[in-house]
């Protein structure tokens, strides 16, 4: 007999018995089994003519007797062994986004994301067993985008020798939303901003967005375009250039224009020059203010810009023209006078020289003048200003 020593190959491997008779007409009969020895008492229910076959992985023995009606019976045994038959099982490329983690890949319907290669016979990949997961030897959750390797595990197969193949990891960019603050907006001189928050980051990346459009001055509606993504971790993420999300119009509306010092002016009296209004706007220069006045006593006098110059009570208004940014800005009239010029009369006054008397030869003495007015009356000639 002969046993048979081979790796699995989905065929039947059997033992061989070869009997050697002396007349090669002669008739020999060979029972089988694979639970006892045969011997020439139980041949017969012990055993079957039927020789055992093996298609399986594993070590058998065959037990047999050989025997003919001129010949004294021959049992003896010998063995199957059928080894592993190597399988390799390899991961096919995969993508993955950043974040996740090569452990929290599905194993997918079917096993559609590996390769099995060295199947036997009419084996298919249903002989597999198990689910598969995957490992990376160099990614770990979190890693930046990029290529990596992965590896599946988890299988077993009874005929196989299972080995596993990495293939190809392919990070890819998360992508990301945007949130836009109150898109409504006063004017208030400086440059105003809008920009939006930038959502689904995870890891506790601090990615921000570029902008265009999105920082103005001046009173109007803007549209605000996210450009790209900034930060150290930035290149990990990607966003879709066509949601609705990416742009925001924005408005910054007329502010409503203030006096931050109201309108006054001092009177003064007719002939004199005249007194220049006083006032100031929270927004626009001081040059912007236009003043227009008008008498008092005439209900139906226009507002002109020309100054008035003869006595008399009247108004004067104080005025910031509206531009792009701010809205007009007309207070309540200011009420101020100019008064009357009142005559001066003239006085009469009398200088007189005190006499002195010198020696011939002596120089003469400061000149003393005494002031006095028609009545005789001494004049202060402080209040008569400077004399010569």
């Amino acid at each position: 007999s002969a046993g048979y020593v081979g790796v699995y190959d989905g065929a039947a491997h059997s033992i061989t018995v070869t009997p050697e008779p002396y007349r090669t007409d002669e008739k020999i009969d060979v029972y089988y089994s694979q639970t006892k020895t045969l011997n020439a008492s139980n041949y017969k229910t012990s055993g079957s003519m039927t020789k055992p076959a093996f298609t399986d992985a594993g070590n058998y023995t065959v037990y047999f007797y050989a025997c003919s009606d001129n010949y004294k019976g021959t049992a003896g045994s010998n063995t199957v062994t059928i080894g592993k038959a190597p399988l390799t099982v390899s991961a096919n490329a995969h993508t993955i986004t950043y974040g996740q983690d090569a452990a929290d890949i599905p194993a997918e319907s079917g096993r559609d994301n590996i390769t099995v290669s060295g199947l036997k016979g009419n084996d298919t990949a249903a002989v597999l067993s198990g689910s598969v997961s995957y490992t990376s030897n160099d990614y770990v959750k979190y890693e930046d985008v990029g290529t990596y390797t992965l590896t599946p595990k988890g299988l077993s197969a009874a005929n196989y020798d299972i080995s596993y193949q990495s293939g190809k990891l392919t990070v890819g960019p998360k992508s990301v939303t945007f949130t836009w603050p109150t898109a409504e907006y006063k004017y208030n001189g400086s440059t105003q901003e809008i920009e939006p928050t930038v959502n689904d980051l995870v890891n506790g990346d601090t990615v921000t967005a570029l902008c265009s459009g999105n920082a103005a001055v001046n009173a109007g509606t803007y549209t605000a375009k996210v450009e790209s993504l900034t930060g150290v971790k930035a290149g990990n993420y990607t966003f879709n250039t066509a949601d609705t999300g990416v742009t925001k119009e924005w408005t910054i509306n007329k502010a409503q224009n203030s006096w931050l010092i109201q309108p006054s002016i001092q009177g003064w009296t007719a002939g004199e020059k005249a007194n220049a209004p006083v006032a100031q706007a929270k927004y626009g220069e001081l040059s912007d203010i236009k003043y227009t006045y008008k008498a008092s006593n005439d209900a139906d006098a226009m507002y002109s810009a020309t100054v008035p110059e003869t006595a008399g009570t009247y108004y004067v208004k104080a005025t910031v023209p509206a531009t792009d940014n701010y809205e007009t800005l007309e207070p309540a009239k200011v009420e101020f006078t100019i008064a009357t010029k009142t005559e001066q009369t003239k006085s009469t006054f009398y200088a007189t020289v005190v006499s002195q008397s010198i020696t011939y030869g002596e120089k003469v003495a400061d000149v003393t003048v005494n002031y006095t007015d028609a009545d005789g009356n001494a004049v202060d000639t402080l209040k008569l200003g400077t004399l010569s």
